[in-house]
């Protein structure tokens, strides 16, 4: 199990890497006008389909069985939604932009607890330290 997951997020630290590093061609500079951009993203249509995974396949169903719908599965929420369909944890990324304000972003921590990963979204730079804690006993 403990492999796969690794796997898993080596492959979507890969995908997300393509995208993000031709960003940190940005050059750090003084902004004397500079602005904020605030808003939501909604979702528009229906809910797309939850995933579901055979926790029957994982090293330690007994303990993983904890977070099964009952019936040997887990259901994971991609999409959480808040008011009027607006999305949880949505990140927008700018193209295009070359200079601005210096930004710092926070050290991401991830937790593993309950056979689950949180928070469920991060964002970091390449190179930047990624801690990631077990709290299960597999």
């Amino acid at each position: 199990m403990r492999s796969k997951v690794v796997k898993i997020i080596g492959v979507v630290l890969g995908i997300l890497g393509t995208w993000i590093i031709p960003v940190w061609a940005y050059e750090e500079s003084k902004v004397e006008q500079g602005g904020t951009i605030r808003g939501q993203v909604i979702l528009a249509g229906g809910m797309p389909k939850s995933m579901a995974f055979n926790l029957v396949t994982i090293p330690d169903p007994v303990f993983c069985g904890r977070i099964s719908t009952g019936t040997g599965w887990r259901i994971v929420e991609d999409f959480i939604l808040g008011p009027r369909g607006s999305l949880k944890d949505a990140i927008v990324m700018l193209r295009g932009i070359e200079k601005g304000k210096a930004f710092e972003l926070p050290k991401v921590t991830i937790e593993a607890k309950d056979c689950d990963f949180l928070p469920f979204v991060n964002v970091l730079r390449d190179q930047d330290e990624l801690t990631v804690i077990n709290m299960d006993p597999v």
